[in-house]
């Protein structure tokens, strides 16, 4: 009898687990959350986005893409999503989000880049995330807020400066 109350015991954890691994990393967050607080050291799923996108309908999440990084032989990725009409930028390392940027602006069409930039009339030699409200065609453009990215950290550092100027990839 004990036997069987073990084994029991053991299959519904195994079960349990196997269940709990394909939930996705959106699970229990609502538009009225605060999304990347949320987030933040939650094990991303590893599935096709549209698979993620389709769980999550009541998010409206749309994955605008990922960008895979080596820094010193240590492998990290940043991921863009929209999330109840909102941008989002995941740094994830491991399968885990170790940072999350909200946008600075509220709603709209995606405004994140991510290029080389001049800050304070000086070239930076990494390429910097910046956002942008100029909707004009020149391909270089005053950033109105940007962050660096810390690769040891795996964090966003968001630059102070007079003047970032960015080279548009759109």
């Amino acid at each position: 009898m004990r036997f069987r109350i073990n084994a029991l015991l053991v299959f519904l954890a195994l079960f349990s687990t196997s269940t709990m691994a394909a939930e996705s990393h959106f699970r229990g967050v609502t538009c009225k959350s605060d999304v990347a607080k949320q987030l933040l050291g939650r094990q991303v799923l590893n599935d096709r986005p549209a698979a993620i996108e389709a769980m999550h309908r009541d998010l409206n999440l749309e994955s605008l893409g990922s960008i895979g990084v080596e820094a010193a032989g240590d492998p990290w990725t940043m991921s863009t999503w929209l999330i109840c009409g909102r941008e989002y930028l995941f740094l994830e390392k491991k399968g885990i989000i170790k940072d999350v940027l909200a946008s600075p602006y509220p709603a709209g069409e995606p405004q994140s880049e991510v290029s080389p930039c001049v800050i304070d009339s000086k070239p930076e030699s990494s390429s910097l995330v910046w956002f942008s409200l100029d909707q004009s065609k020149e391909k270089s453009k005053l950033a109105n807020q940007a962050w660096a990215i810390d690769d040891k950290k795996v964090k966003f550092i968001k630059l102070q400066a007079k003047s970032i100027q960015c080279e548009s990839t759109r």
